[in-house]
């Protein structure tokens, strides 16, 4: 066994040292990256330029993938599903919240799938899924009544009565606005 005196073994316990902490900035720095990313896209997408917005949207999904970083990932893909939706993209907001529903059920955080599944329902409806759209807005509407989420069953209710009001059942859409 070979030693070091000791100057030797504390100058590289210093350059350990100095590399995990670059290791650490560096992290921290592209987490602070992807935030400054989704603050941009929602200062775009509050001014109307969706199609901005889903660019800078898309860099933040992006570099939170690579962070692993799941829950910044489901919540900055469901504000780039709504910006592909302002674009008249609706198919491909459909994909994405697919996506996001996936991982939102891998984290094992109810609130965050029931989120999910409300976003992906309506966004169906958009595309006229309606049978997978009813389903998915019934299971989150279930969930957030459990979760005595009421803001977000009000959400989901008036998306529900939506549904309902493209599917002529004028009487069932009213009971459910007016519930929301």
């Amino acid at each position: 066994i070979r030693t070091f005196p000791k100057r030797v073994a504390s100058g590289r316990c210093w350059l350990l040292l100095l590399a995990l902490l670059a290791v650490t900035t560096a992290a921290g720095g592209a987490t602070a990256d992807a935030r400054a990313l989704v603050a941009q896209g929602q200062k775009a997408f509050q001014n109307g330029a969706f199609s901005q917005a889903a660019a800078d949207w898309q860099k933040a999904v992006e570099a939170f993938r690579r962070q692993g970083n799941a829950n910044e990932e489901i919540a900055t893909s469901i504000s780039l599903a709504s910006a592909y939706q302002s674009i008249g993209q609706q198919r491909r907001a459909v994909q994405l919240l697919e996506v996001a529903l996936l991982l939102a059920e891998k984290t094992g955080d109810p609130s965050r799938v029931t989120r999910v599944r409300s976003k992906l329902g309506a966004a169906l409806l958009l595309i006229l899924e309606t049978e997978r759209a009813a389903l998915l807005l019934g299971e989150a509407l279930a969930a957030a009544r459990a979760d005595n989420d009421a803001k977000l069953a009000a959400a989901i209710l008036n998306d529900l009565g939506n549904l309902l009001a493209t599917q002529q059942k004028n009487a069932e859409a009213l009971t459910a606005y007016e519930e929301s």
